[in-house]
């Protein structure tokens, strides 16, 4: 859902990412089912919602317990006018996800958020003909390889994103611990 497609006032949260994002099922915990969210195409735009009060509040990435602190994420606390109001952690667990027909030994290039590729060094290791490359979220990634149709391109994502995109998973658990959690925090705007 994007701001054209919601006509309902603000939206009852903002994350980062695309629809099937790890970011929006913690907000989906911490807002419950039937909140209405904006999903944004990078963290300073989920502060950019709140702090303009299109987003009652966003729900944000701030540590990983494989990959460590989010990038930018104490800059734009400090630099936006916004409080910490809750806080959850979150089992991710990672998938590659591929197109219909592909096989493990297809993929040259795979798609994540940098964070998450982080999340899956020995699966690279252990894939030496596999390249990362960033993209702008996890299940963004799956979106973009679906658009694209290239058969030797993969994504780093969950399950859900794959079911969400039409893609389909060709290796569950790819990340380097089971024990994978990230934090995120809820964030409201501070009234003036």
């Amino acid at each position: 859902m994007s701001d054209a497609d919601y006509r309902g006032g603000i939206y009852d949260g903002a994350y980062q990412g695309a629809p099937g994002a790890f970011s929006e099922d913690a907000s989906r915990i911490l807002l419950g089912s039937a909140a209405t969210l904006l999903p944004c195409n990078s963290l300073e735009d989920v502060f950019r919602a709140v702090a303009d009060g299109r987003a009652s509040c966003g729900v944000v990435p701030i540590s990983n317990s494989i990959a460590g602190a989010v990038p930018d994420v104490d800059a734009l606390l400090q630099r936006h006018a916004v409080t910490i109001r809750d806080e959850i952690s979150v089992r991710i667990s990672q998938a590659l996800v591929g197109l219909g027909g592909a096989q493990v030994s297809d993929i040259r290039r795979v798609f994540s958020h940098p964070v998450a590729l982080a999340q899956c060094r020995r699966f690279f290791r252990s894939h030496p003909g596999m390249t990362p490359r960033p993209a702008f979220d996890t299940a963004g990634a799956v979106a973009e390889l679906v658009l694209r149709g290239c058969g030797s391109d993969a994504a780093i994502a969950s399950v859900r994103a794959a079911e969400h995109w039409g893609a389909i998973v060709l290796c569950e658990g790819v990340q380097d611990r089971a024990d994978n959690f990230t934090r995120f925090v809820r964030i409201e705007r501070v009234p003036a």
